[in-house]
């Protein structure tokens, strides 16, 4: 405003009841999420205005982890929504409200439409909005969920692979001979992913879900990254940092252990950029997968 002052406003609500089906609340709070996320895209498209920044609240601890966590690293259900608020929001974007000063509390608990109307909370928000520097308690409330089973409950069991023999290098660039297109060959790798899960009894069907191809492609570009950057993969596996002789040694890389690959790191880590944008997958210079990626990046845009 012209005074430098602020103002915080109702401008649209949504809210779904529960589904007869029996749900937990971490996943009936991470779906309150999705909700939000859709909401707001709605309403940034119906305001048609420049917006210089964008802050997403919840008071559910569980639901910010899962958002902050890598979509392949979780339980279908959970990831499939996260997924989908990955895409509609940034991770920096969402923070934490205690549940007291939360406006969807209002709408739960139950109010006629007379009692609605001396409902401060729910018309304008809590007070700190109007603050120049909203309240932000995620960082201290996501590092005591780590430990939480509703948290790690919907953490899929991922062990890491053992690093490429000469016959799985050989098997490798043979799968990558099946097909010039790219998305081709992650669907096939992440068929043959679930083909393995159902042998082990993780009994799935129908269409691929979001995660399943991310993990699918996560997991593909860490078996290239063992056989075409085999000392600096097992190096960085065991936490120990490149060699001197490394041609990776500039780009500050490091093992994201979330879906095993080797990403670049540096001084971008404190920018508002996207984790993806900010540390980008390492792929071998020259290799079949690398073509594949940039040429299925041109055909796509």
């Amino acid at each position: 405003m012209p005074d430098d002052t602020s103002t915080a406003k109702l401008v649209a609500s949504m809210s779904r009841v529960s589904p007869l089906k029996t749900v937990s609340i971490p996943r009936l709070e991470l779906c309150g999420c999705l909700l939000a996320a859709q909401l707001k895209s709605k309403v940034e498209q119906a305001l048609n205005l420049q917006i210089d920044s964008i802050l997403m609240y919840t008071d559910s601890t569980i639901s910010l982890a899962w958002i902050q966590t890598s979509p392949h690293r979780l339980k279908t259900f959970v990831a499939n929504r996260v997924v989908k608020i990955q895409r509609l929001t940034q991770n920096r974007e969402w923070q934490h409200v205690p549940s007291n000063l939360n406006p969807p509390d209002v709408l739960s608990r139950g109010l006629v439409p007379e009692q609605l109307i001396e409902q401060n909370l729910w018309w304008n928000g809590p007070p700190f909005l109007q603050e120049p520097v909203p309240v932000n308690c995620a960082d201290q409330q996501l590092a005591d969920t780590s430990t939480d089973t509703r948290f790690l409950c919907e953490l899929k069991n991922i062990t890491s692979p053992s690093l490429m023999t000469s016959n799985s290098s050989d098997s490798l660039t043979r799968f990558l001979n099946i097909s010039s297109n790219y998305r081709k060959l992650i669907n096939v790798f992440s068929y043959i992913l679930r083909f393995i899960g159902n042998c082990r009894n993780q009994k799935q069907r129908g269409l691929f879900s979001d995660a399943e191809i991310q993990d699918g492609e996560y997991r593909l570009i860490s078996l290239v990254q063992q056989v075409a950057l085999a000392e600096d993969f097992a190096n960085l596996s065991n936490e120990k940092q490149v060699t001197s002789a490394s041609k990776l040694k500039f780009l500050s890389p490091f093992m994201d252990t979330s879906s095993n690959v080797i990403r670049v790191g540096g001084r971008l880590h404190n920018s508002d950029l996207s984790y993806h944008v900010k540390h980008p997958i390492v792929l071998p210079k020259g290799h079949a997968i690398s073509n594949l990626i940039m040429q299925d990046i041109h055909i796509r845009n």
